[in-house]
């Protein structure tokens, strides 16, 4: 049976540690609102924190993470802290994560993790499988086997901007068409190269006149 996370060892003054750090950092409501949004957290989300209730955990990690708060104790962030990269929190990766840190210990059985985390080993074991569970079941499991979650989530590529240009740059093409295309790049760039050493002669070629 799943425990709820009222049940798991230090989740409510956790929770109650963030969202009194929220509110602190943003006093009125509507700004509180507008900065949640700006950092990707829905306003129903940063609402749900603030009123000291939990919530999903990419909204809790990007709350934290503006915060500068640990989302594992909900205390300032430490150097030993891996840095939040953005994105989204990878359950299955998370759950290889458990599994693996768990079976290379060799003697830490699956209730052995859960006695610890203070979870029941129904939750442990969903967890090992990439099932999303609470925040709080999260953090007890890390404080356990001490695994942060940081470490677990993917940032987006959404396109990166080039400095000083405001001109969008995508990846690479690969494979031969890539090939060819950055080969006509290069040939184009030597025929200019060609024209200005020539004063900026018109010269003909077959397409028309450059």
């Amino acid at each position: 049976m799943t425990r709820p996370y009222s049940q798991i060892p230090g989740a409510e003054a956790l929770i109650e540690r963030v969202s009194k750090a929220l509110v602190l950092a943003h006093p009125d409501c509507q700004a509180r609102l507008t900065a949640g949004q700006e950092i990707g957290v829905p306003a129903a989300v940063t609402r749900t924190l603030a009123m000291g209730r939990p919530v999903a955990i990419n909204g809790w990690l990007r709350w934290c993470a503006e915060l500068e708060l640990d989302p594992v104790t909900g205390k300032r962030l430490g150097k030993a802290v891996p840095p939040y990269e953005g994105g989204d929190f990878l359950w299955w990766m998370w759950g290889c994560g458990v599994h693996l840190t768990r079976v290379t210990r060799g003697d830490l059985s699956l209730r052995d993790l859960a006695r610890q985390a203070g979870i029941s080993p129904a939750t442990a074991s969903r967890m090992e499988h990439g099932e999303a569970m609470s925040v709080a079941a999260v953090a007890a499991v890390s404080r356990a086997i001490d695994l942060h979650p940081h470490a677990y989530c993917a940032p987006v590529f959404v396109g990166l901007v080039s400095r000083g240009t405001g001109t969008e740059t995508l990846p690479p093409r690969g494979g031969e068409r890539g090939d060819r295309e950055g080969a006509r790049g290069e040939e184009r760039r030597r025929r200019d190269r060609e024209d200005q050493s020539r004063g900026g002669e018109c010269v003909a070629r077959p397409g028309g006149v450059k």
